[in-house]
């Protein structure tokens, strides 16, 4: 299976964008989130897939491990996204400047990319060998997740303020997606297309960052006749917050068969991780486990939930 799996970190002191975790300063930030990409990229070593760090500022991510005394495969690419200062989720923006980066691979590359606050917790599953040998796409369907959040209607007027069409209002996660080099051409032709609609709309949005981009793109590629397969539904990856979520979420259990675990409320768990030698994939989830149920790992959900609910009542 020709398969590489990337991670993006994009470095910019006057944006310290860290979400759903605190830290002291930058220098902070950007360990942790080396950490989760060692952790990351360990764990899918164990399965024999190749990770990929993408950044703009490779100097600085290698001083980091060199303090770790890690490795890690790192790579410095160009950015041209125009990015609004100031702005939410302003690293994410950049993920479009990956799928550019994609676009300009082999036509026999097949390529994800993924958020690095994931770990590999199971093997690959047989469904995500076929489809990649018949260099299907994927993307993470969170549709569910979002209209019980925000409701039907806040979806599909966003992504028609995008598109200038009717939508069937379905929404894609940032953590995950897939394609060959052709796949990625097409969608950042889409994005390129929808981007100053984008800007237009800042103010209105339910939620800024790669995902609308990304969801109204893929809904234009399906609408042009390009199969896209749903890496949830066929178990590839499964997002598990450790805190009050304003949505339905299933039990824990559900996700620990998933090849990819997104642990979004967990980033300092997956960088404590990143030193641990694990040779088997569950073993990841077995501490995880291990984490979640001790006495430390429920005293910090409850805080979160009291956060959690701080912030709602504000």
């Amino acid at each position: 299976m020709n398969f590489k799996l990337y991670g993006l970190l994009h470095l910019d002191d006057r944006e310290q964008t860290a979400m759903n975790v605190r830290t002291n300063d930058f220098k902070d930030q950007i360990e942790l989130y080396v950490k989760n990409a060692l952790t990351l990229s360990k764990s899918l070593q164990i399965q024999g897939i190749e990770f990929i760090l993408l950044t703009n500022q490779r100097l600085f991510i290698d001083e980091i491990l060199l303090k770790l005394s890690e490795s890690l495969m790192v790579e410095e690419i160009s950015f041209q996204t125009q990015v609004p200062k100031g702005i939410r989720f302003y690293s994410a923006h950049f993920k479009l400047d990956v799928y550019r980066y994609f676009s300009q691979k082999d036509d026999d590359d097949y390529m994800g990319l993924c958020d690095l606050d994931m770990v590999c917790v199971n093997n690959i599953p047989q469904a995500f060998i076929n489809n990649v040998k018949d260099k299907i796409p994927f993307f993470y369907d969170i549709s569910e997740d979002v209209i019980t959040t925000h409701g039907s209607e806040i979806i599909i007027r966003d992504l028609e303020l995008l598109t200038g069409h009717r939508s069937e209002g379905r929404w894609s996660g940032g953590e995950f997606i897939s394609g060959t080099a052709e796949f990625f051409a097409q969608l950042i032709y889409e994005i390129d297309e929808l981007f100053p609609n984008y800007l237009n709309n800042l103010n209105i949005f339910h939620h800024i960052g790669d995902e609308a981009l990304t969801s109204a793109g893929l809904e234009n590629l399906r609408k042009s006749g390009t199969y896209i397969a749903d890496a949830g539904t066929l178990g590839l990856v499964g997002r598990y917050w450790n805190t009050n979520v304003l949505y339905y979420q299933r039990k824990f259990y559900y996700f620990e068969s998933c090849f990819l675990l997104h642990l979004p409320a967990d980033k300092r768990f997956l960088a404590d991780m990143h030193n641990k030698k694990l040779n088997n994939s569950h073993d990841y989830i077995n501490h995880y486990k291990a984490y979640k149920n001790s006495t430390m790992g429920i005293i910090k959900r409850y805080l979160k939930k009291i956060k959690f609910y701080l912030v709602k009542i504000k």
